[in-house]
């Protein structure tokens, strides 16, 4: 019956989404749950996604987002989040922990996770975020990267304390010398944010000379004019001295872990 529909599309495609309605209250389970998928594509296709979102999220046969059928809610969160309209995202992805076919259950959990954050759900964030984690023996680079970049995210919405565990999760995690010095450096900023001033320079000056022992590249520049900074809003003497020594060449050794 599927098929029928499908002969109707290649002419008229109103009157296949009409008989995909009519076989979603009259086929059987597997026929309805291909009916579903065809009609909301359909709709997308044809440039009606706001009539599939006011189809599932008005109807009297869907009550709330979550029972929504989960195809359709995949499809409905892709189109919120091309609209920026991230609440309405959030919504219809809370409980879709099963990624779509096709998809990579992480990558799926850091989309939904930047959607978090960007809801305002730092919370539920952190927590999927940490999820990710909880198992993992290592993170290749291209996932750390990715999931470095959501941390970002949070970083911004001022979630410190969460970003230094989960930057020093990665940092164990990873063994690249580069991802583990920027670590270090994105650990500094939140320290620095949260007033911790003296531990900030101390791994922004770990950053500098991290696997580069005068720490003379760009980043090491960077890493150690921010260090500087730190250390003047501290007003430690002593720190004083010892960021002149390390800043000057002298060769430091950072520990394994932050």
């Amino acid at each position: 019956m599927v098929e029928k529909a499908e002969s109707y599309k290649r002419d008229d495609a109103m009157e296949a989404r009409a008989f995909y309605a009519f076989l979603l209250g009259h086929a059987g389970l597997e026929t309805r749950k291909l009916a579903q998928q065809r009609f909301v594509d359909s709709l997308i296709e044809d440039g009606r996604a706001e009539v599939l979102r006011a189809l599932y999220s008005t109807s009297r046969r869907y009550p709330d987002l979550k029972s929504v059928p989960e195809y359709a809610r995949y499809q409905l969160a892709d189109q919120a989040l091309a609209g920026y309209d991230i609440t309405f995202a959030a919504r219809l992805m809370q409980g879709l922990e099963n990624p779509p076919a096709g998809e990579d259950p992480d990558s799926w959990a850091l989309r939904r996770a930047r959607v978090l954050i960007y809801a305002g759900d730092q919370r539920g964030a952190a927590q999927l975020l940490n999820g990710i984690l909880a198992d993992k023996k290592q993170l290749d680079d291209a996932f750390a990267e990715r999931f470095t970049q959501v941390l970002f995210d949070l970083q911004a919405a001022e979630q410190h304390t969460q970003v230094i565990a989960l930057l020093e999760a990665v940092f164990q995690l990873n063994k690249n010398p580069r991802i583990q010095r920027e670590c270090l450096y994105w650990i500094a900023d939140s320290k620095a944010a949260l007033g911790e001033h003296q531990q900030a320079a101390e791994l922004y000056l770990r950053s500098a000379t991290y696997q580069h022992p005068t720490g003379g590249d760009m980043w090491g520049q960077t890493a150690r004019y921010h260090a500087a900074e730190e250390l003047g809003k501290a007003g430690s003497p002593r720190m004083h001295v010892s960021c002149t020594r390390r800043c000057s060449g002298t060769r430091t050794t950072p520990s394994s872990a932050p």
